[in-house]
């Protein structure tokens, strides 16, 4: 079959063993609704006065457009705002139930490089994953550097597993059902905080949801960088690169195993993942790397590829539908995870 041929949907629904081509700078392979929606920012950001110069303007304009982007988002039940002990203080955070029920509860990390993002520029993405799951969704702002460098957001989340276990009764969590998950650098540390258990024999996830994770700070040169990093897709290399330069940084290093998991000596022993891998990601590459490698180590990695979407297109689920499926499939994975019952699906 000439997969050339299908669309992207039909593509996705195949999920392929890996993505047959690369497109060039005109490409017809970004998903049409994908492309609408890179223009769409691209028009909200110039009347919110254009490219920005300081990662704070950054911030700033990303907390101004965050609403744009969440609107029309499912309406969960029961929302609420907490604070959460960790090491600096407490950390925000907010808690979403669809039911007063006892339900497991996964705890989602926004991307944005360790140094922006927060609870609002993700809002959409939880509301879709408690109404998709059934699950308690906790979204936690989590410390960003450069302000706050490694480890800081590695021991808020870590703190907050800890919080829901310990406040488990007074908001109907399921204590032994927690899941980690997010975008990106949140990917990052939801599976970073996955090692660290796993090392430090405490409690660990029950599993994680990755979405275009970013895995490792040592290898900015690999095929999907040099295919993907230049931003015509909206992250680039040089971006990462600066943002791994504010996280990783008095005195820690690169290689790191909880900064750069996919360099861990041994990913065995770690939960069972779901990796929903965007083809037009600089960060492909190390998303598929992992899952081969959990897999050849005797772990379970379910891998899934979105053909024509590009990094972050979790967050664009006001005009992206195939987003929308993306987290149908992520909240299916862990809720078939939840129930030993049902069976999983390695990768391919």
């Amino acid at each position: 079959m000439n997969y050339q041929k299908l669309n992207h949907h039909q593509r996705d629904l195949k999920n392929l063993p890996d993505f047959d081509f690369v497109p060039d700078a005109n490409d017809s392979a970004l998903d049409a609704d994908m492309a609408a929606a890179m223009a769409k920012q691209e028009e909200l950001q110039r009347h919110a006065g254009g490219s920005t110069l300081t990662l704070e303007d950054n911030r700033r304009q990303q907390a101004q457009l965050a609403g744009f982007w969440s609107e029309g988002s499912p309406d969960i039940a029961y929302v609420d705002d907490v604070e959460i002990p960790s090491s600096g203080g407490t950390v925000a955070a907010r808690l979403y139930r669809p039911t007063r029920q006892n339900t497991p509860v996964l705890i989602y990390l926004h991307g944005g490089g360790w140094c922006r993002g927060s609870i609002a520029s993700d809002a959409g993405t939880c509301r879709h994953l408690a109404e998709k799951s059934g699950f308690a969704v906790l979204s936690l702002e989590y410390r960003l550097a450069p302000e706050n460098p490694y480890p800081a957001a590695l021991s808020d989340v870590l703190a907050a597993m800890q919080w829901c276990r310990k406040s488990a009764a007074t908001w109907n969590l399921d204590a032994e059902r927690v899941f980690l998950g997010g975008g990106s650098a949140g990917a990052n540390l939801s599976l970073a905080a996955a090692l660290k258990c796993r090392d430090d024999g405490l409690p660990g996830p029950s599993g994680l949801a990755l979405f275009y994770g970013w895995f490792q700070c040592t290898d900015f040169d690999t095929p999907s960088h040099r295919a993907f990093g230049d931003g015509r897709y909206g992250n680039s290399t040089q971006r990462l690169l600066g943002y791994a330069a504010h996280y990783v940084a008095n005195g820690a290093q690169p290689y790191d195993p909880y900064i750069s998991p996919l360099r861990a000596a041994s990913l065995a022993g770690l939960p069972p993942m779901w990796l929903g891998v965007a083809e037009l990601d600089a960060l492909r590459d190390e998303q598929l790397a992992l899952a081969e490698r959990v897999t050849a180590e005797g772990g379970q990695a379910l891998v899934r590829r979105y053909y024509g979407l590009v990094h972050g297109f979790g967050g664009r689920t006001r005009m992206v539908p195939r987003a929308v499926a993306a987290i149908t499939d992520a909240g299916e994975f862990i809720k078939s995870t939840a129930t030993p019952t049902m069976s999983r699906e390695t990768v391919r």
